[in-house]
């Protein structure tokens, strides 16, 4: 999959999973671009960043992640990919139609669901 120029949003309250996760996502080639909270992602994308995929925390405090998705939706045609820990939000994420990553997951398992979202999001 190329992935030069590939931009990705990865929400996340909690600081350090949200710079891991950037981090990793940088080291595969891609350009993240990172927020705090669904509110701040929201701020972003409202000020015509363009991004491919959006890689959200489901709990967060304030806006959740399906409360923050469905905004997103109607401001951005980026795929969304969830991240959680609860195996039944992932069966719920999924019956819904999009694509969820189980914590802990593997660098592997990271990288196969954001070529998926970005082949999606490219219409491949």
């Amino acid at each position: 999959m190329r992935r030069g120029g590939t931009r990705l949003l990865v929400v996340d309250d909690d600081d350090e999973n949200r710079v891991v996760l950037g981090a990793l996502l940088t080291e595969m080639g891609h350009h993240a671009v990172e927020a705090r909270s669904g509110r701040h992602a929201l701020e972003l994308i409202r000020s015509d960043e363009r991004f491919d995929v959006i890689v959200s925390d489901v709990v967060m405090p304030g806006m959740n992640g399906m409360q923050f998705a469905r905004e997103a939706q109607r401001l951005s045609s980026a795929r969304i990919v969830f991240v959680t820990g609860n195996p039944q939000v992932v069966e719920d994420v999924i019956v819904a139609g999009n694509l969820a990553l189980l914590k802990p997951y593997s660098y592997e398992a990271l990288e196969h669901v954001i070529d998926e979202a970005i082949g999606e999001a490219r219409g491949a």
